[in-house]
């Protein structure tokens, strides 16, 4: 997440922090990237399908390619398994939302074979002569008489078998076992009271509800555009919680070693804590990465690296520009960025970026921000603010996660040999690098056709294209 809404308020309020890079600008630098953010990115991309097998292989070629078309050298950080206790609360609450991800992607599975059921039965029962279709609705109208919303408050289930009060229509015995499937259908749908269920409710009234001339044809129109949408949410969320495991990272990990990058994985200190440390010792330039904790760490942050237009949608801030640009020391940063809310703590109810410089201009630290908040005062006269209990703990605690760098006992000797080779490591060389990472994965090109879901081109100005999923792929 990083801090909350800083590089919005950046580009609105001091523009000028906010610059654009060209990829001529980068080039012959050292990156350290992000690779925990930018994997999990990949993933959930739209550009590419879910739960592809082959997508950790995938992004180690993306990556490797994007940097020699930029002639950049990438030192890539992953996290390891620990991670620093102030991070424990926001990895439960990300593991929170998770988890309601996984029971939305389940409620969007049984919305969407629901409605499948639904066209496929309506087209069976559009078969039928008129006469034949008016009973099949007419056995299902007792249940819009029964499927009462419940009243605020009630918790529905979903598993509520509702009954009709009437006996089912006589139907002969051709349509009977169609219009028991058809019956049972309705009875589910309409048994459903969520929010989310409501369009799924409002079609299947409207259908069973018909009197007169029954169009069946209108309303397997009508279910096929509401079963469209929900397939759409369904992918969505499907997007939201696939991730790599462990053996999509190592995979990911060896290949990019076996490209001729570096490769870290970091212990305690998370990714971009690491890469500030390497832009620190000089042995990196920028840190490219979306999470703007790279800002508090004292690193510049190169913002819109892995995206399809690099060429055109990279942006540079530099933390002591920013902090130039709006008069603060670098304290006075470190604490306006903790007041408007990171990972490492929660922010004070109504305090945003803009009434955070306000604060902090007046009052320069967040224990003075909050022995003064009880003056401000509402038009009621009460105190506009309400501080957390544990706030100025967790103040503390982050203050001292954005002031420790890991130290670096070996400080990457080898990056120099490894930047060097890649720099002068051939078209052919190269190539022969990836055919062999494709060999040693048993994998072949054929294999990765498939992961895209839109047609793009490989080239300087468009880095992250489709022709690696080519049989031949194009030499760089």
């Amino acid at each position: 997440m990083g801090v909350s809404g800083l590089v919005p308020f950046l580009t609105k309020t001091v523009p000028e922090t906010v610059k654009k890079v060209l990829l001529e600008d980068l080039k012959n630098f050292t990156i350290a990237i992000d690779g925990t953010l930018f994997i999990r990115k990949f993933y959930a991309s739209p550009r590419y399908t879910v739960n592809h097998p082959k997508k950790a292989l995938a992004f180690a070629f993306h990556l490797a390619r994007a940097c020699r078309q930029m002639n950049i050298f990438p030192v890539v950080l992953f996290d390891g398994k620990d991670c620093t206790p102030a991070k424990l609360k926001e990895r439960a609450r990300r593991k929170l939302i998770f988890e309601q991800h996984l029971v939305r992607v389940s409620e969007e599975k049984a919305r969407n074979s629901r409605l499948t059921n639904l066209k496929t039965l309506l087209k069976k029962v559009g078969k039928l002569p008129a006469e034949e279709q008016k009973k099949i609705i007419l056995a299902a109208k007792p249940l819009l008489e029964t499927s009462a919303v419940p009243k605020p408050g009630l918790v529905v289930t979903g598993k509520e078998t509702i009954k009709p009060k009437e006996k089912p229509v006589k139907l002969d015995s051709s349509t009977q076992a169609l219009a028991n499937k058809f019956t049972k259908l309705v009875a589910d749908v309409l048994s459903r009271h969520d929010t989310l269920s409501k369009n799924e409710v409002t079609l299947v009234r409207t259908i069973v509800a018909q009197d007169g001339e029954v169009v069946i044809s209108k309303m397997v129109e009508n279910t096929y555009y509401l079963e469209e949408e929900t397939q759409k949410t369904l992918v969505n969320f499907q997007r939201r919680v696939e991730k790599p495991k462990g053996a999509d990272l190592k995979i990911a990990k060896k290949a990019l070693s076996a490209l001729g990058i570096s490769v870290i994985t970091t212990n305690l200190f998370e990714a971009e804590c690491h890469a500030a440390a390497l832009v620190k010792n000089g042995c990196a330039e920028l840190t490219a990465s979306e999470d703007t904790d790279v800002l508090l760490y004292g690193s510049p942050m190169l913002r819109g690296f892995m995206t399809s237009q690099a060429h055109d949608n990279m942006f540079l801030v530099k933390p002591h520009i920013v902090q130039e640009t709006m008069g603060l020391s670098e304290s006075e940063f470190l604490d306006f960025a903790i007041l408007c809310g990171t990972d490492f703590s929660d922010r004070i109810p109504k305090v945003g970026p803009s009434k955070a410089i306000e604060l902090i201009k007046q009052y320069h630290t967040i224990e003075d921000i909050v022995n003064h908040l009880s003056q401000h005062k509402n038009k009621g006269g009460n105190c506009k603010f309400s501080v957390p209990e544990s706030y100025l703990q967790e103040v503390a605690e982050a203050r001292t996660v954005f002031t420790s760098l890991p130290g670096l006992e070996k400080p990457h000797t080898n990056l120099g040999n490894l930047k060097e080779t890649w720099f002068s490591m051939s078209l052919d060389a190269y190539q022969a690098r990836e055919d062999k990472v494709l060999e040693q994965c048993e994998t072949t090109w054929k294999d990765l056709r498939g992961l895209s879901t839109e047609k793009y081109t490989f080239s300087i100005h468009n880095p992250f294209g489709e022709n690696i999923f080519q049989d031949q792929p194009n030499h760089l």
